[in-house]
């Protein structure tokens, strides 16, 4: 007989806490593919909204709870869980198969899937040197990334890449994205949070044009009658 293994119970709480309990709370629900992007999506929305309140506006003000699915196979059963309990339902993540993508898009109202298979791939692509310079120099390395990029010829993008991995779940990625300036964010991620204010909190809807007013009709009878 091969015994099933017990999942503790303060993980299965947590689990279902983040999963289902957070958002059942919320009107409004966005399901993240992973850690990162759990961690990174309300940190660069803020960082936007202080930078450009005009444009952008924080996920806590636009009333959205980040619901982590800890891999992307979990997005369309989430998806379709918050969906039928009449949340309105968004969704983040990496580039996904065409049937992965039809399956999420098939149980959210929209889906924001950037082109890279890593978030971490999609910040140091469209970021800025000075950005990913400002940022090493901010940092204390572990010592065991240290010693691997030692030297004047390092390749800060594979640097910081080795970092974000082993910084992974932890804030490095949102870290990095907290200290950019607007023109630093990747531009992915500048639509996104804009999508999402036109999405939950539209522009008000201009009045209509009135009928046109006017004594035109008046003036012609007093003439006719001249």
């Amino acid at each position: 007989m091969v015994r099933r293994q017990a999942v503790p119970t303060c993980h299965f709480i947590q689990d279902f806490r983040t999963k289902f309990c957070e958002g059942l709370l919320a009107r409004r629900v966005l399901i993240a593919e992973g850690d990162s992007e759990a961690t990174a999506l309300p940190v660069v929305a803020r960082r936007l909204s202080d930078l450009n309140p005009a444009a952008y506006t924080s996920i806590e003000a636009l009333g959205i709870t980040i619901v982590n699915a800890k891999t992307e196979t979990q997005i369309a059963d989430l998806g379709k869980l918050y969906a039928g309990l009449g949340k309105r339902v968004f969704a983040l993540c990496d580039l996904q198969t065409e049937a992965a993508q039809q399956a999420i898009e098939a149980e959210v109202e929209h889906l924001f899937m950037h082109p890279e298979k890593g978030i971490e791939e999609l910040v140091l692509k469209s970021t800025t040197s000075e950005a990913m310079n400002r940022f090493s120099k901010s940092l204390a390395w572990p010592q065991h990334l240290a010693a691997k990029h030692a030297g004047a010829d390092v390749n800060m993008k594979d640097a910081l890449m080795d970092y974000f991995q082993w910084s992974k779940g932890n804030w490095g990625i949102a870290d990095f994205l907290a200290q950019c300036s607007e023109a630093e964010i990747p531009l992915w991620f500048r639509q996104t949070c804009a999508r999402l204010r036109e999405l939950c909190d539209p522009p008000p809807t201009p009045p209509a044009a009135g009928p046109a007013t006017g004594n035109d009709g008046d003036d012609f009878d007093v003439l006719s009658g001249l």
